[in-house]
């Protein structure tokens, strides 16, 4: 789900005690890309639906952005993978 997604967790104190994990696996050279979910974890998808309502939205002026719609959702898969 690479670039479309971000996992989420629902619970802050695991969330944190996963972060600890990850950055102690990173530390101990024992890193490894994690594509299955932990207890509480989510994923959090882009959707083109979600575009398309955003898309309607700022054409009706509920919605402003600070960049166009494709530029923000090209920099946010950015930082987001």
């Amino acid at each position: 789900m690479r670039g479309v997604s971000k996992k989420f967790c629902r619970s802050l104190k695991k969330s944190l005690w996963y972060g600890v994990q990850d950055l102690a696996g990173e530390l101990l050279g024992s890193r490894r890309e994690r594509d299955e979910l932990r207890e509480g974890e989510f994923w959090a998808l882009l959707s083109i639906a979600s575009v398309w309502e955003m898309q309607i939205k700022i054409q009706v002026g509920k919605l402003k952005l600070n960049l166009p719609l494709p530029e923000l959702i090209t920099s946010q898969r950015t930082i987001n993978q």
